[in-house]
Protein backbone atom coordinates (compact mmCIF):
# COMPACT_ATOMS: atom_id res chain seq x y z
CA UNK A 1 0.00 0.00 0.00
CA UNK A 2 1.32 3.45 -0.90
CA UNK A 3 2.57 5.43 2.09
CA UNK A 4 0.29 8.43 1.48
CA UNK A 5 -2.80 6.20 1.16
CA UNK A 6 -1.89 4.27 4.30
CA UNK A 7 -1.31 7.51 6.23
CA UNK A 8 -4.65 8.88 5.05
CA UNK A 9 -6.55 5.78 6.11
CA UNK A 10 -4.86 5.73 9.51
CA UNK A 11 -5.70 9.41 9.98
CA UNK A 12 -9.36 8.77 9.16
CA UNK A 13 -9.40 5.82 11.55
CA UNK A 14 -7.98 7.93 14.39
CA UNK A 15 -10.53 10.71 13.75
CA UNK A 16 -13.32 8.11 13.74
CA UNK A 17 -12.09 6.66 17.05
CA UNK A 18 -11.86 10.11 18.64
CA UNK A 19 -15.37 11.12 17.58
CA UNK A 20 -17.12 7.85 18.40
CA UNK A 21 -15.04 6.59 21.31
CA UNK A 22 -14.70 3.19 19.64
CA UNK A 23 -11.18 1.80 20.27
CA UNK A 24 -10.20 5.30 21.46
CA UNK A 25 -8.49 4.01 24.60
CA UNK A 26 -6.34 1.63 22.58
CA UNK A 27 -5.32 4.33 20.12
CA UNK A 28 -4.96 7.42 22.27
CA UNK A 29 -3.98 6.23 25.74
CA UNK A 30 -0.49 7.44 26.60
CA UNK A 31 -0.52 6.07 30.16
CA UNK A 32 -2.03 2.63 30.15
CA UNK A 33 -0.98 1.37 33.58
CA UNK A 34 -3.27 0.45 36.46
CA UNK A 35 -0.62 1.83 38.81
CA UNK A 36 0.39 5.41 39.46
CA UNK A 37 4.11 6.34 39.20
CA UNK A 38 4.75 5.84 42.92
CA UNK A 39 3.18 2.39 42.80
CA UNK A 40 5.23 1.43 39.75
CA UNK A 41 8.36 2.59 41.54
CA UNK A 42 7.39 0.50 44.56
CA UNK A 43 7.09 -2.60 42.35
CA UNK A 44 10.48 -1.80 40.84
CA UNK A 45 11.99 -1.44 44.32
CA UNK A 46 10.52 -4.79 45.41
CA UNK A 47 12.03 -6.52 42.39
CA UNK A 48 15.40 -4.94 43.10
CA UNK A 49 15.15 -5.83 46.80
CA UNK A 50 14.62 -9.49 45.87
CA UNK A 51 17.36 -9.52 43.23
CA UNK A 52 19.54 -11.65 45.49
CA UNK A 53 16.71 -13.98 46.50
CA UNK A 54 16.63 -17.39 44.89
CA UNK A 55 13.85 -17.88 42.39
CA UNK A 56 11.86 -16.43 39.53
CA UNK A 57 9.62 -13.40 39.11
CA UNK A 58 5.90 -14.03 38.61
CA UNK A 59 3.10 -11.78 37.44
CA UNK A 60 -0.18 -13.57 38.07
CA UNK A 61 -2.83 -11.64 36.21
CA UNK A 62 -1.08 -9.73 33.45
CA UNK A 63 -3.91 -8.63 31.12
CA UNK A 64 -2.61 -7.11 27.91
CA UNK A 65 0.96 -6.92 29.18
CA UNK A 66 1.56 -3.24 29.90
CA UNK A 67 2.99 -3.84 33.38
CA UNK A 68 4.78 -6.95 32.16
CA UNK A 69 6.71 -4.95 29.59
CA UNK A 70 7.48 -2.17 32.07
CA UNK A 71 8.81 -4.47 34.78
CA UNK A 72 10.76 -6.69 32.41
CA UNK A 73 12.42 -3.66 30.83
CA UNK A 74 13.29 -2.50 34.36
CA UNK A 75 14.88 -5.88 35.06
CA UNK A 76 16.86 -5.60 31.84
CA UNK A 77 17.98 -2.08 32.78
CA UNK A 78 19.41 -3.27 36.11
CA UNK A 79 20.77 -6.43 34.48
CA UNK A 80 18.64 -8.71 36.62
CA UNK A 81 18.56 -12.09 34.94
CA UNK A 82 15.65 -13.97 36.42
CA UNK A 83 13.03 -16.05 34.66
CA UNK A 84 9.78 -14.08 34.36
CA UNK A 85 6.46 -15.93 34.26
CA UNK A 86 3.24 -14.19 33.18
CA UNK A 87 0.08 -16.09 34.14
CA UNK A 88 -3.44 -15.25 33.03
CA UNK A 89 -6.63 -16.78 31.68
CA UNK A 90 -6.24 -14.38 28.73
CA UNK A 91 -10.04 -14.48 28.49
CA UNK A 92 -11.31 -12.57 31.51
CA UNK A 93 -12.43 -13.82 34.89
CA UNK A 94 -13.15 -17.48 35.51
CA UNK A 95 -16.99 -17.65 35.46
CA UNK A 96 -17.28 -19.27 38.90
CA UNK A 97 -15.05 -16.55 40.40
CA UNK A 98 -17.19 -13.78 38.91
CA UNK A 99 -20.40 -15.55 39.99
CA UNK A 100 -19.11 -15.70 43.56
CA UNK A 101 -18.59 -11.92 43.54
CA UNK A 102 -22.17 -11.37 42.36
CA UNK A 103 -23.86 -13.93 44.59
CA UNK A 104 -21.91 -13.57 47.82
CA UNK A 105 -20.19 -10.19 47.64
CA UNK A 106 -22.90 -8.03 46.11
CA UNK A 107 -21.02 -7.00 42.97
CA UNK A 108 -22.62 -6.10 39.65
CA UNK A 109 -23.27 -8.91 37.19
CA UNK A 110 -21.31 -6.86 34.67
CA UNK A 111 -18.11 -7.97 36.36
CA UNK A 112 -18.28 -11.21 34.39
CA UNK A 113 -17.71 -9.40 31.09
CA UNK A 114 -14.57 -7.51 32.10
CA UNK A 115 -11.22 -8.22 30.43
CA UNK A 116 -12.67 -10.86 28.09
CA UNK A 117 -11.25 -9.23 24.96
CA UNK A 118 -7.82 -10.79 25.20
CA UNK A 119 -5.80 -13.69 23.82
CA UNK A 120 -2.51 -15.26 24.77
CA UNK A 121 -1.39 -14.82 21.16
CA UNK A 122 -2.08 -11.06 21.39
CA UNK A 123 -0.13 -10.85 24.66
CA UNK A 124 2.87 -12.65 23.22
CA UNK A 125 2.77 -10.53 20.05
CA UNK A 126 2.60 -7.31 22.09
CA UNK A 127 5.73 -8.30 24.00
CA UNK A 128 7.58 -9.03 20.79
CA UNK A 129 6.58 -5.62 19.38
CA UNK A 130 7.90 -4.01 22.57
CA UNK A 131 11.22 -5.81 22.14
CA UNK A 132 10.73 -7.84 25.32
CA UNK A 133 12.01 -11.40 25.55
CA UNK A 134 12.56 -13.78 28.43
CA UNK A 135 8.91 -13.85 29.50
CA UNK A 136 7.13 -17.20 29.62
CA UNK A 137 3.36 -16.76 29.35
CA UNK A 138 1.06 -19.46 30.71
CA UNK A 139 -2.69 -19.58 30.08
CA UNK A 140 -4.20 -20.81 33.31
CA UNK A 141 -6.64 -20.25 36.15
CA UNK A 142 -4.25 -18.91 38.78
CA UNK A 143 -6.41 -20.38 41.53
CA UNK A 144 -5.79 -23.90 40.18
CA UNK A 145 -2.16 -23.47 39.12
CA UNK A 146 0.54 -25.44 40.93
CA UNK A 147 3.25 -22.85 41.60
CA UNK A 148 5.64 -25.63 42.57
CA UNK A 149 6.03 -26.19 38.82
CA UNK A 150 7.80 -22.83 38.45
CA UNK A 151 9.20 -22.33 41.96
CA UNK A 152 11.10 -21.23 43.85
CA UNK A 153 9.71 -17.71 43.62
CA UNK A 154 11.55 -14.52 44.55
CA UNK A 155 8.89 -11.96 43.63
CA UNK A 156 5.22 -12.25 42.72
CA UNK A 157 2.75 -9.58 41.67
CA UNK A 158 -0.69 -11.10 42.23
CA UNK A 159 -3.20 -9.02 40.28
CA UNK A 160 -6.27 -11.18 39.67
CA UNK A 161 -8.71 -8.77 41.34
CA UNK A 162 -11.28 -11.15 42.84
CA UNK A 163 -11.60 -12.93 46.18
CA UNK A 164 -11.60 -16.59 45.13
CA UNK A 165 -8.52 -16.75 42.88
CA UNK A 166 -6.48 -14.82 45.45
CA UNK A 167 -7.80 -16.86 48.37
CA UNK A 168 -6.97 -20.06 46.50
CA UNK A 169 -3.57 -19.06 45.10
CA UNK A 170 -1.93 -17.23 48.02
CA UNK A 171 -1.13 -20.35 50.09
CA UNK A 172 0.35 -22.04 47.01
CA UNK A 173 2.46 -19.02 46.09
CA UNK A 174 3.66 -18.49 49.65
CA UNK A 175 4.62 -22.16 50.03
CA UNK A 176 6.93 -21.80 47.02
CA UNK A 177 8.22 -18.34 47.97
CA UNK A 178 11.89 -18.21 48.94
CA UNK A 179 12.92 -16.74 52.30
CA UNK A 180 12.92 -12.91 51.98
CA UNK A 181 10.79 -13.26 48.86
CA UNK A 182 7.96 -10.78 48.31
CA UNK A 183 4.34 -11.08 47.20
CA UNK A 184 2.38 -7.97 46.24
CA UNK A 185 -1.39 -8.34 46.13
CA UNK A 186 -2.95 -5.58 44.03
CA UNK A 187 -6.31 -3.89 44.65
CA UNK A 188 -6.18 -4.12 48.44
CA UNK A 189 -8.49 -1.16 48.84
CA UNK A 190 -11.91 -1.14 50.56
CA UNK A 191 -15.24 -0.29 48.95
CA UNK A 192 -14.22 -0.92 45.37
CA UNK A 193 -15.30 -3.40 42.72
CA UNK A 194 -12.21 -5.48 43.48
CA UNK A 195 -12.16 -5.29 47.27
CA UNK A 196 -12.31 -9.08 47.38
CA UNK A 197 -8.56 -8.84 46.91
CA UNK A 198 -8.31 -6.97 50.22
CA UNK A 199 -10.47 -9.52 52.05
CA UNK A 200 -8.42 -12.44 50.74
CA UNK A 201 -5.15 -10.67 51.59
CA UNK A 202 -6.25 -9.85 55.15
CA UNK A 203 -7.48 -13.38 55.79
CA UNK A 204 -4.19 -14.84 54.61
CA UNK A 205 -1.80 -12.61 56.56
CA UNK A 206 -4.00 -12.81 59.67
CA UNK A 207 -3.84 -16.59 59.40
CA UNK A 208 -0.05 -16.42 59.34
CA UNK A 209 0.03 -14.02 62.28
CA UNK A 210 1.72 -11.41 60.10
CA UNK A 211 1.00 -7.67 60.09
CA UNK A 212 -1.17 -6.21 57.34
CA UNK A 213 0.96 -3.92 55.18
CA UNK A 214 -0.98 -1.94 52.60
CA UNK A 215 1.43 0.26 50.70
CA UNK A 216 0.50 3.28 48.57
CA UNK A 217 -3.23 2.91 48.97
CA UNK A 218 -3.71 -0.55 47.44
CA UNK A 219 -0.60 -2.78 47.37
CA UNK A 220 -0.78 -5.55 49.94
CA UNK A 221 2.75 -6.66 50.83
CA UNK A 222 3.76 -10.08 52.13
CA UNK A 223 7.43 -10.84 52.77
CA UNK A 224 8.54 -14.28 53.87
CA UNK A 225 10.86 -14.20 56.87
CA UNK A 226 14.49 -15.12 56.40
CA UNK A 227 15.21 -18.77 57.09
Amino acid sequence: MRTDLKTGLLSLYRDFAMKTGLTARTIFSVYDYMYDPQQLKFLMDCIQETSGVTGCCVEAGCGAGHTTVFLKKWMNAIRLEKTYFALDTFSGFVPSHAEYEVKFRGKSSGISSLFILNKKEWFDYSLRLAGVSGVTSIQVDVGEFNFKNIGPIAFCLLDVDLYLPIQKSLPNIYENLSPRGIIIVDDCKPDTMYDGALDAYKEFVDGLGMPQRIELDKLGLIQKPAA
